[in-house]
């Protein structure tokens, strides 16, 4: 195999994404200047966030709750959590830029 020919069809490869990119993605992109704007700042900040699983939505209406009589955030993550580090520090996550996270969480926490 030829270099030149590698680095040839590496840039033909390039220019036809691109390309595709701009003919059929791109089109179909629609964000509003607001929007942009909101992400800019979000990925400018950083939140300390705290956080607890559910895998569904009974259990999550069920931390809710327990939350809502008062039991303290830091015990249900001690219950919940089978890692030992978020247990011990409360499902604690420290501070965290937009982009870090998981899209849902970070709209949540953002």
């Amino acid at each position: 195999m030829n270099i030149l020919n590698t680095g040839a069809d590496a840039y033909r490869d390039k220019k036809c994404r691109d390309a595709h990119y701009q003919a059929v993605i791109q089109p179909k992109i629609d964000i509003s200047e607001t929007e942009v704007r909101r992400v800019y700042q979000y990925m400018q900040e950083s939140r300390h966030v705290r956080h607890l699983f559910a895998d569904t939505k009974e259990k999550a209406d069920s931390l809710r709750s327990l939350l809502a009589s008062g039991v303290p955030f830091d015990s249900l993550a001690r219950m919940i959590y089978q890692d030992a580090e978020l247990r011990e520090n409360g499902g604690d996550l420290g501070w965290i830029k937009w982009d870090e996270l998981d899209y849902p969480l970070a709209m949540t926490a953002f």
